[in-house]
């Protein structure tokens, strides 16, 4: 396989190189000069939160010193890559399709007996991370890959699974897609824009011929603006609705289709994205929803909820943390059955009535690893991934 990069102390996470010309935001960073590698999640002015590429160096030590499972049920899972790749993001179609991707364009499939390492096509030997996958299906698979988003119709093997790609780039506002994920045919694609105004999101109908069909483009203040901009995470709560969390900040926003108004019924259904108050002063790194309920997790330990019959409020409930450790990752099986992951190991539970810190075999490691992906098909079937690590819970909810 091939080396993994090493990520110094005060890197931050590489997406890929692209023209872009410098800029100042309302987040105080600047773009690279072009063909520079674009890097994201700087810190705010003022913000004590650590760039989020520093989580990322595992370094040559990154073995982690601890037994293979903890009481809760979480287990260490043998997985074929170097121990200094980070697992960025986690989904499948179901137990026996699970994909998972992350830093040195690492692709992973497991199959309900083991984990496989996948090859995307070749690009000149690039070695930036894959920020996002998201499986609708055995047979409709999409990856965040640099400029390009890749699409799949399913697992064929570690050198024949084709794959079908996208520049969203080309001609396109210099979109670099972060965040993937979709419900019911309808898919939501978080970038990240090098250029100002530019619009970060794409939603689709599914994948065609030519890329995503039925596309178009989205954007407002929430996620847009002077550079760098876009969207850091995004779930699909159902085909007219998704939440995102704008790279490098503390803002939330909310993408809705909004019905034409009765009194003029020729009018077509329009996409409307509006900010939500998060009630923080800290980064926001993740988001999960459904039909009921949306989470935000970010830095500190922060949780936010958002009940449906408060989505007219525009703002999120401030609820008590369990852990300080930052939270990069959520994700949830039912309402009252969600995960959170994030920095030093950690791993939380929600019940339905509070957030509860659940052990893992990393607990007593001396140095332990950033977790920064969890997926799950259900509640004894729960993945998480990070530093050098594969965690897979099947007992009975903590």
């Amino acid at each position: 396989m091939r080396a993994a990069t090493k990520f110094g102390a005060l890197s931050f996470l590489t997406l890929l190189g692209v023209a872009a010309a410098c800029a100042t935001a309302d987040d105080d960073v600047a773009l690279p000069e072009p063909d520079s590698e674009v890097r994201i999640a700087e810190p705010e002015a003022g913000s004590d939160a650590p760039a989020d590429g520093d989580a990322l160096d595992a370094g040559p030590d990154a073995v982690v010193d601890a037994g293979p499972c903890a009481a809760s049920g979480l287990c260490r899972v043998p997985v074929p890559f170097d121990t200094r790749v980070t697992v960025m993001s986690i989904s499948g179609s179901g137990p026996t399709d699970v994909w998972a991707v992350g830093s040195n364009r690492t692709l992973l499939h497991y199959d309900g007996n083991a984990w496989e390492t996948g090859e995307l096509e070749p690009d000149a030997g690039r070695t930036y991370t894959l920020r996002s996958v998201w499986a609708g299906s055995a047979s409709d698979v999409w990856v965040a890959d640099g400029i390009y988003v890749r699409h799949s119709t399913g697992w064929n093997g570690s050198n024949t699974t084709e794959w079908a790609a996208w520049m969203g780039a080309a001609g396109d506002s210099n979109g670099i897609p972060t965040a993937i994920s979709g419900v019911d045919g309808r898919v939501f694609i978080g970038r990240q824009v090098a250029l100002t105004g530019a619009l970060p999101i794409v939603t689709a109908s599914g994948w065609g011929d030519t890329g995503p069909s039925n596309r178009e483009t989205l954007g407002a203040n929430v996620f847009s603006g002077s550079a760098p901009n876009g969207v850091w995470s995004i779930v699909t709560t159902r085909p007219d609705e998704a939440w995102g969390t704008k790279l490098g900040s503390k803002r939330v926003g909310r993408i809705f289709l909004q019905a034409p108004d009765e009194g003029v019924p020729d009018a077509g259904a329009t996409w409307v994205i509006e900010e939500h108050d998060s009630r923080s002063s800290k980064y926001l790194f993740g988001v999960w929803g459904n039909e009921e309920v949306a989470w935000l997790v970010g830095e500190g330990g922060t949780l936010r909820r958002m009940k449906r019959e408060n989505v007219a409020s525009r703002v999120f409930e401030i609820v008590p943390s369990p852990v300080t450790a930052t939270l990069r990752s959520i994700y949830g099986i039912a309402t009252d059955d969600v995960w959170a992951v994030g920095d030093d190991a950690t791993v939380v539970h929600w019940d339905g009535a509070a957030w509860t810190r659940i052990a893992t075999p990393l607990d007593a490691a001396a140095d332990k690893p950033m977790l920064a992906s969890v997926w799950g098909s259900g509640p004894k079937d729960v993945w998480i991934g990070g530093n050098g690590i594969m965690l897979h819970f099947q007992g009975a909810t903590p």
